[in-house]
C-alpha cells in the first residue's frame, strides 16, 4: 500500500538465507576491498562502499502477497550489517552507506524508488540515493 492505494509490484531477486558459496563471496569480497583501499589510500583517495538493496529488501514490509504467492516464504537476510562487519574487520578505512534506510523512508511516505514492473530505481529513487550519498561524504568530510 501506497498513499493508502494498491500497487502490484514485481519482485524478481529473492532474498534468503544464506549459503557456504555466498559466505565464502562475501570473504573475498571484503578481501577484495581492503585491497581497493590500500590502492585508494596510496593515491589519497577514500573508499566509500555504498550498499544497494534489492527491491523485496526495501518493499517487504509494505507487501501483501497472494496466500499461494512463494513470496510469503521469502525472508530478509542480514547482508547489510554482514558486510559492513566484513568491510570493518579487513579496514576501518574503508566507508560504509546502507541505502536501504532512506529508500524505505521514502516508501512510508508513498515515494516509489523502485519501478514497479522493474528492479531498476525511478528518477525518484536515483535522487534519494544521491543526496544520501552527498549526506554521507559531507558527514564524513574530515575523516
Amino acid at each position: 500500500m501506497l498513499n493508502g492505494k494498491s500497487r502490484t509490484m514485481y519482485l524478481i531477486y529473492r532474498s534468503g538465507p544464506f549459503t557456504k558459496d555466498d559466505l565464502s563471496a562475501l570473504d573475498e569480497t571484503a578481501l577484495t576491498l581492503a585491497t581497493a583501499q590500500q590502492l585508494c589510500a596510496a593515491q589519497g583517495a577514500r573508499l566509500v562502499f555504498v550498499f544497494v538493496p534489492e527491491k523485496f529488501r526495501v518493499f517487504h514490509a509494505f507487501c501483501q502477497f497472494p496466500q499461494k504467492s512463494e513470496w510469503r516464504n521469502w525472508v530478509l537476510n542480514d547482508m547489510p550489517e554482514r558486510l559492513r562487519g566484513a568491510l570493518a574487520s579487513v579496514s576501518s578505512e574503508i566507508g560504509y552507506l546502507d541505502l536501504t534506510p532512506d529508500l524505505v523512508d521514502a516508501v512510508k511516505i508513498g515515494v516509489l524508488p523502485y519501478y514497479p514492473d522493474d528492479e531498476h530505481w525511478t528518477p525518484e529513487g536515483h535522487q534519494i540515493a544521491a543526496a544520501a550519498i552527498d549526506d554521507y561524504l559531507l558527514s564524513t568530510q574530515s575523516r
